[in-house]
């Protein structure tokens, strides 16, 4: 695809080199219309296909020497579905007579109306362009042998400027019969004003997208302007300004929507392309960045910062068809904000900070990820209150009995735990405060390692109800049965308070601790009880029940 590109761009300037070369020769030289037949017999000899001119060429003399090229049809070789590869209904192009003769060939706006292009895979995966690009393979080849043998005086160069190309009512079509796939961008219209080379100039680019398998309707406006330097490789593309509606299978009623509005500045000698004041809006979804890539040849680095403007998770699932089930608060999904830092190689990705703003709840941190082909995840969050509660389904006696007969239906499958032997983790997490139940678990502190199929969490420390809570837990998944290990100990409970909690009001206080060893194999709830073994101590002091003190 990448040679085809090529040619394609080498094809287009050929033609519009060659179209002000006609102008030239129509007024000084020659009749081109005297040699279509020559024309068509030369193209039919070297690449076995009919090139077909639909008429006279024009001439027209003010204010531009100029010529109207009509309908020109290039056919496909045999063995493909389209019978024509190449079109246009059109061309027309004028030149200024004066630098003729100082040497330089000024053309006003190269005209393209009715182009049509059909790209096609036949069955035998053989492309309609192949031969082109054997073709030019060959000519490459022998004109660089050519200018290896021989040596030329030195000439004096011909300058040559174009003020833009317009192309109007374009097509592109794209079969491939041996996936079924097509493609068509049509109502194609492309718009370049020249002036100089030198200073910038306005693009504007529109086309609509088509498939039928799968389905696919796309509408592209694209317009920008644009600035090179003399040498073709420094560029810059000012006010850009992408708008793209798409309706596809898969996509919600009413389709997608995206608009991009940005900066573009590129180097290819510093191998450098830098995108800056980033507005991508995706139906309601608002970004705003910048990025910047380098050594894209060598050694590709890509960094940046990304914001996701505040939305409103519940709406976006509405918009896309994803139910969601009902929550104890119905403010709960409805506020979500990112702002993130971001640097990726071909070898890492490493987003530092984060931070996400979710309801009510604030998280931030940072993440990191290597060696793609066995990854290494490293991770650092904080958070401030999680209220579990705001998501759990409203309480009633008919939830809670669907939901325990529900539990008793449920066919118990054990996980497939292969990966954890791949996996290389190591990460802490701090939450200020958990509520779930209405019961407070605060200050939670937890480091979490996976190494060779071992998951441990150790430390693992929180405050309960002005008591301490710390404890270590391992889940081995090298055995073929896996193994999990429990250390836990409490100090200075306070029941009275928990009680409160959990009960609305206070029946139980005391002060409780305890300390607990345990070991199990399996991985589902039913052999982890069945399977459970270890030791463990429990003491209540100072307690009280309703006034009834228990000493």
């Amino acid at each position: 695809m990448k040679k085809l590109i090529k040619y394609l761009v080498i094809a287009t300037i050929a033609f519009v080199v060659l179209l002000i070369g006609v102008v030239v020769s129509a007024y000084f030289l020659i009749d081109p219309n005297n040699y279509q037949d020559e024309m068509t017999r030369y193209v039919k000899e070297k690449t076995g296909r009919d090139l077909i001119i639909g008429g006279d060429i024009e001439k027209s003399i003010y204010p531009l020497l100029g010529v109207k090229v009509p309908s020109i049809t290039l056919s496909n070789p045999p063995g493909f579905k389209q019978k024509t590869f190449f079109s246009v209904k059109e061309a027309q192009v004028g030149v200024k007579l004066m630098p003729i003769f100082s040497g330089a060939l000024e053309s006003d706006l190269v005209r393209l109306v009715g182009l049509e292009l059909n790209l096609e895979k036949n069955a035998n995966g053989t492309q309609n362009w192949d031969d082109l690009i054997a073709l030019a393979g060959q000519k490459d080849k022998g004109s660089s042998e050519s200018s290896r043998s021989t040596e030329t005086a030195p000439k004096q160069k011909m300058t040559f400027s174009f003020q833009g190309i317009e192309i109007i009512d374009a097509s592109i079509s794209w079969t491939d019969v041996t996936n079924g796939q097509q493609y068509r961008v049509n109502e194609v219209n492309l718009s370049v004003s020249l002036e100089e080379l030198s200073k910038p100039f306005d693009v504007a680019f529109s086309g609509k997208i088509q498939s039928e398998t799968p389905f696919l309707e796309s509408r592209i406006d694209l317009k920008t302007t644009a600035l090179m330097n003399e040498t073709f490789d420094q560029f810059n593309l000012s006010d850009l300004d992408l708008l793209i509606n798409t309706e596809a299978d898969g996509l919600p009623k009413g389709g997608v929507r995206v608009n991009l509005k940005t900066q573009i500045d590129a180097s290819l000698p510093d191998q450098k392309v830098s995108i800056k004041e980033i507005q991508l809006q995706v139906n309601d979804i608002l970004l705003n960045g910048h990025t910047s890539i380098t050594n894209f040849l060598s050694a590709p680095a890509v960094s940046g910062k990304l914001q996701i403007e505040p939305l409103n998770p519940r709406e976006l699932a509405k918009t896309f068809e994803i139910p969601l089930p009902e929550m104890q608060n119905p403010e709960a999904l409805t506020k979500l904000g990112v702002d993130l830092n971001f640097n990726a190689t071909p070898q890492a990705v490493a987003l530092d900070p984060i931070a996400i703003k979710f309801d009510n709840t604030s998280l931030s941190g940072k993440l990191g990820v290597s060696n793609f082909a066995k990854p290494a995840l490293r991770f650092a969050f904080n958070a401030d209150k999680i209220n579990i509660d705001d998501y759990l389904p409203p309480e009633s006696e008919e939830s809670a009995q669907a939901s325990q007969e529900k539990s008793e239906q449920a066919t118990e499958e054990a996980p497939d735990l292969s990966a954890l032997k791949e996996l290389d983790l190591e990460g802490t997490i701090e939450i200020s405060e958990v509520v779930a139940k209405n019961l407070k678990t605060t200050d939670i502190k937890l480091t979490i390692t996976g190494k060779n199929g071992k998951i441990t969490i150790d430390p693992l420390s929180a405050l309960l109800y002005q008591g301490s809570l710390d404890g270590k837990i391992q889940l081995d998944a090298t055995q073929p049965t896996p193994v999990i290990t429990i250390k836990k100990s409490l100090k200075d409970f306070q029941a009275g308070p928990f009680t409160t909690d959990l009960l609305g009001k206070e029946r139980i206080n005391g002060i409780a601790m305890f300390d607990m060893d345990f070991k199990t194999t399996g991985i589902t709830p039913d052999t982890i009880m069945k399977n459970l073994n270890g030791n463990g101590k429990f003491r209540f002091s100072d307690g009280a029940i309703s006034g009834i003190n228990l000493g």
